[in-house]
């Protein structure tokens, strides 16, 4: 998954380590909105909650400088070093956008 997937138009400059919570899930009493960090749950867990999260919850991740989210099933082996690691963005993720609409099926055409 690629940060682009994931914009936040709007990054929190709220402190992480001020929030109370654990390493995957905190709150943040400036917002009142609960901030989930992307980057301490498998791809798998990530891919769900983004598709149930509630009005109210921001995400926290880190990417490479390609841009691609880690996650905690991230594969880094000894002979392919780590990408180095950006700064970790965190805030209100958009919305995604609509799916285009259906072009209509054209009639067949009568000999």
């Amino acid at each position: 998954m690629h940060c682009h997937d994931l914009p936040i138009p709007a990054p929190c400059h709220e402190s992480w380590e001020a929030m109370a919570g654990d390493e995957r899930r905190r709150h943040c009493a400036s917002c009142d909105h609960s901030v989930v960090a992307l980057s301490a749950l498998t791809r798998d867990e990530a891919i769900t909650l983004l598709a149930t999260r509630g009005e109210h919850d921001c995400v926290r991740y880190e990417h490479d400088a390609a841009g691609v989210i880690r996650f905690a099933d991230s594969k880094e082996t000894d002979d392919k070093p780590a990408k180095p690691v950006r700064p970790m963005m965190m805030g209100r993720v958009a919305p995604p956008k609509p799916a285009p609409a259906p072009t209509p099926a054209k009639p067949p055409v009568k000999p």
